[in-house]
């Protein structure tokens, strides 16, 4: 076993291997960067390439690939991230790099680039008044009233696409995937994919205020929002509604994935098809009123 001193060591050696001169930055970011994580807690890591050798998902397989060594020694697991230099360029507004940049720890920054792209965001979300908090469904992102939707991070002179417009298209991609798998037959599959369809169209409606929390239930965040008066009130019972679909949506991440380890009841034995239909049908529900609030909301801009 790697002593936890020498993990960061193994880590770089590790992702340099694979990608030699194009790795330009890791960063450490979640529980072990803010301190409050367990001895089994995943390590996550930020990877900075200079520029993708092939597309983004085979830099992904190499960088999860690259840190089996890393997981065997530690005996942990590992979350990545990776992007390039061209995709910070382009902007940070995306939650889970957002979240990243901000309570990340650079591990390995030769050219301090990632410390630079963090001094300019944190001046930058200062300039605009957005502040991180700790709330009781996890950490969370709070914005003035006054801030412009689409919520976005312009830095320097550049500004990236909304994070709603991908919440939106993620939300409908799950959904077709859960209904070729209710047609399929396959049950857990299409439970598991309306799941996410619901969560991503309600962070959609979020990312419209600010960037969403990476809870699976985001409902309470949807309701802060109507409390908080940020949300016109010809819209407020629909935002309402959408909340209570993610609500109830939200423990089907768990049982779809691990059944219910109480009963001792696996995922098969849990869902048939009414109920796979029933909640498809709400994810279509889910999405069709997140599409209509960013519609009537973008539109009062």
């Amino acid at each position: 076993m790697v002593r936890p001193e020498d993990a960061g060591r193994l880590l770089i050696e590790c992702l340099k291997s694979v990608f030699g001169e194009r790795l330009l930055g890791v960063m450490l970011f979640g529980s072990r960067a803010r301190g409050d994580y367990r001895d089994d807690s995943d390590y996550d890591i930020l990877v900075l390439l200079s520029g993708y050798a092939g597309d983004w998902l085979e830099e992904y397989m190499r960088a999860y690939a690259a840190l089996r060594r890393f997981r065997d020694s530690l005996g942990v697991d590992t979350t990545v991230l990776v992007v390039s230099l061209p995709d910070l360029a382009r902007g940070i507004s995306s939650s889970l790099l957002l979240n990243a940049l901000f309570e990340g720890i650079p591990l390995h920054d030769p050219s301090g680039v990632l410390a630079r792209v963090k001094r300019k965001l944190l001046e930058k979300l200062r300039e605009m008044g957005v502040t991180r908090v700790k709330s009781r469904w996890g950490y969370t992102w709070e914005t003035p009233p006054t801030t412009k939707i689409p919520f976005n991070i312009n830095i320097g002179n550049i500004l990236d696409p909304p994070e709603c417009e991908y919440r939106l298209r993620l939300a409908r991609e799950h959904l077709e995937e859960a209904g070729r798998a209710l047609g399929a037959g396959a049950f857990i599959a299409a439970a598991h994919e309306a799941q996410l369809s619901i969560e991503n169209s309600a962070k959609a409606v979020i990312s419209l205020f600010k960037p969403p929390t990476w809870s699976h239930n985001p409902a309470p965040e949807l309701r802060r929002l109507v409390e908080e008066g940020r949300v016109p009130g010809q819209l407020r019972r629909d935002v309402l509604r959408l909340a209570e679909l993610a609500e109830e949506a939200a423990p089907h991440h768990q049982l779809a994935s691990y059944g219910d380890p109480t009963l001792m009841r696996t995922p098969g034995e849990i869902y048939d098809e009414a109920r796979a239909s029933q909640l498809v049908s709400k994810a279509r529900d889910a999405y069709e009123a997140a599409a209509s609030l960013i519609g009537r909301l973008v539109g009062k801009t």
